[in-house]
């Protein structure tokens, strides 16, 4: 790494994440960029990626977690969400241009499959989301608790207005303070 790449991490990882949201938004735009598509195949590759247009730099894996557990809220664990979120874009892009026959039985039964496919995705995805949620809650009861009766009972309202919310995306195993 030069000594001009040691002063602007931050602003590689904000390239970064702004080329793997743009990618998310439009992958259609990146779906013949071969070099791109191979470095979202992996945390490394992605590591690595250099793109001087956009003011990306190769880092070592190591490195780029360093930087990205200092600079972005879930650290690392968000920037390779958003790695994978990128390279899904473009995969499915990709099948969708390709696309099957949907006049065929065959094609019928692979375009089922895709959505089967998405459907379980979606559910891994809400079961992360959810754990997530039930986590914060969690955490709010036990700061609410602690800061007092007025605090819990605001947040128990607010919990469960959150709950009512979600209606039946909520977990059953989800509930306000109790």
């Amino acid at each position: 790494m030069t000594q001009s790449n040691v002063k602007q991490p931050a602003s590689n990882l904000q390239a970064s994440v702004a080329l793997l949201v743009e990618v998310q938004k439009s992958p259609h735009l990146f779906a013949d960029d071969a070099i791109l598509c191979n470095a979202l195949r992996s945390q490394s590759g992605f590591a690595g990626y250099a793109n001087a247009d956009r003011g990306l730099f190769g880092v070592a894996l190591n490195t780029q977690r360093k930087y990205a557990d200092e600079h972005l809220e879930d650290g690392f664990r968000s920037l390779n969400a958003a790695r994978k979120a990128a390279a899904d874009a473009i995969i499915r892009f990709k099948s969708l241009a390709a696309g099957p026959a949907l006049r065929t039985k065959a094609g019928l039964m692979a375009a089922a499959k895709e959505l089967e496919e998405d459907v379980h995705r979606l559910e891994g995805d809400l079961e992360v989301l959810s754990d997530m949620l039930e986590r914060s809650m969690r955490h709010a009861r036990g700061y609410a608790e602690a800061a007092g009766p007025l605090t819990r009972d605001r947040c128990r309202k607010e919990q469960a207005e959150i709950l009512a919310l979600l209606g039946p995306r909520a977990k059953p195993r989800m509930k306000a303070v109790a």
